[in-house]
């Protein structure tokens, strides 16, 4: 799930009534919008991610010191650390205060009595948040809403008047979402090809791999360093969707132009 930032260091809203509110922009982060890969977020600790026997056969296959596979597995462990905001990502004001609306009024309009139209109604009010709330009293009637939305024994009636005293303060609630989900780009798979790179580089190789335009198109990239990009992703995702081969490439190439671009990424390496 996305990690809410609060909503500033200091709470500037004011006590009085909301009016209306202009579009705004902000960035969050996300980590449930990239299609079906599950990369194993957790907290690493400054650990590292690959065990001593993955740290063995990276060291062997592809011949580095243990020292680069050390920095290879803090890396990635780093990328894949639960505190590490790699997919931030545009989150319109308007849009996101407009998908808050027309959920809770779906939600109101079917609310019933029987458990799934109640549960449809509680779900729509804990997906809402507060983060464009211009006053403190339009937060406060999101807050006394959701509270009635965590506590089972609450009635229907008591659930409705809630909701639609969210939806009589417009701005109070928004559902956080990405502005344009076309333009996410997956932020851990990126740094984890980056990694590699980095550190084939520490090894004194050259970013490079080899087209084949006599096989599938799934086939074509050869070479060392595509090997050890998929071996190091095959240790992240044994199992599961993967990044395809052409998605890598990608990723290499802007690394490749993003070097050259800001050299000082490179330096003290």
């Amino acid at each position: 799930m996305a990690r809410k930032p609060p909503l500033t260091s200091r709470d500037a809203r004011s006590d009085g009534p909301s009016d209306e509110l202009p579009d705004l922009t902000v960035h969050l982060h996300f980590d449930d919008y990239r299609g079906g890969i599950f990369w194993p977020v957790a907290d690493y600790e400054e650990k590292g991610f690959f065990t001593a026997e993955q740290k063995d056969e990276l060291a062997s296959r592809f011949d580095f010191s243990p020292e680069l596979v050390s920095n290879l597995s803090l890396y990635v462990g780093n990328t894949l650390d639960i505190d590490s905001l790699m997919n931030l990502t545009r989150v319109s004001r308007i849009k996101a205060v407009d998908a808050a609306k027309k959920e809770l009024r779906r939600a109101v309009r079917h609310a019933g009595e029987d458990a799934p139209r109640r549960e449809k109604l509680v779900e729509a009010l804990l997906a809402c948040d507060a983060l464009f709330a211009k006053t403190r009293a339009d937060a406060a009637v999101l807050g006394k809403a959701q509270a009635l939305a965590r506590t089972p024994e609450c009635s229907l009636t008591d659930l409705l008047e809630g909701a639609d005293a969210v939806l009589a303060r417009p701005g109070s609630a928004a559902i956080l979402a990405p502005a344009d989900r076309r333009k996410i780009l997956d932020g851990r798979r990126d740094h984890i090809v980056r990694s590699c790179c980095y550190v084939w580089m520490d090894a004194g190789r050259s970013l490079t791999y080899t087209t084949r335009s006599d096989k599938l198109s799934e086939e074509q990239r050869e070479g060392p360093l595509f090997d050890l990009i998929r071996t190091v992703i095959r240790m992240i995702l044994p199992t599961g969707k993967r990044p395809s081969d052409e998605t890598i490439r990608k990723d290499i190439d802007r690394f490749r132009v993003l070097i050259v671009r800001y050299p000082e990424l490179l330096d003290d390496r």
